[in-house]
């Protein structure tokens, strides 16, 4: 497995990336419930189908790496470089096994509601000009996946 290495990016990237979507969930959970599935160490793996594994190196919290394996294909890692406990938590992947990504970050904001939280998830791309042009359907394939990923996480939480 041949790492490649990405453009870093930080909160800027969230406005100007070529390909961004932003998913909005309320959860009948606390912040803290919601935040320790998001930091646990099966993060992600416990709620989606398609990450077969991911593993933390170093302490939660800013600098933290993160490396997911998505359906044994490819691997992301990711350097998280905001992580405020129970509301926010943002990183910028470093490096892939896989093609066609220049750039990726994701930003999770929980913001505590009346008997529930409401979760706003960022996922922001950059991508090769070639696969920029198809503009919607990559869009919308980003948007169908990340709301995939939401309904795991809000299953995982509430049960």
């Amino acid at each position: 497995m041949k790492w490649r290495e990405l453009n870093i990016v930080g909160d800027p990237f969230f406005a100007s990336a070529p390909v961004c979507t932003t998913v909005t969930l309320d959860i009948e959970a606390t912040p803290e419930q919601v935040w320790e599935v998001l930091a646990a160490d099966d993060a992600v793996v416990s709620w989606s189908p398609l990450v077969t594994a991911a593993s933390w190196a170093g302490e939660r919290g800013v600098g933290a790496v993160r490396t997911v394996a998505i359906a044994k294909v490819l691997s992301v890692q990711e350097r998280f470089y905001r992580w405020d406990e129970n509301s926010r938590m943002t990183f910028a992947a470093t490096r892939t096994t896989g093609p066609g990504i220049r750039a990726f970050a994701e930003d999770y904001v929980l913001t505590e509601q009346v008997g529930s939280t409401r979760l706003d998830w960022t996922v922001a791309i950059d991508v090769p000009a070639p696969l920029r042009a198809a503009g919607r359907p990559v869009s919308a394939g980003l948007g169908a996946a990340v709301r995939q990923l939401a309904k795991g996480l809000h299953h995982k939480v509430v049960g």
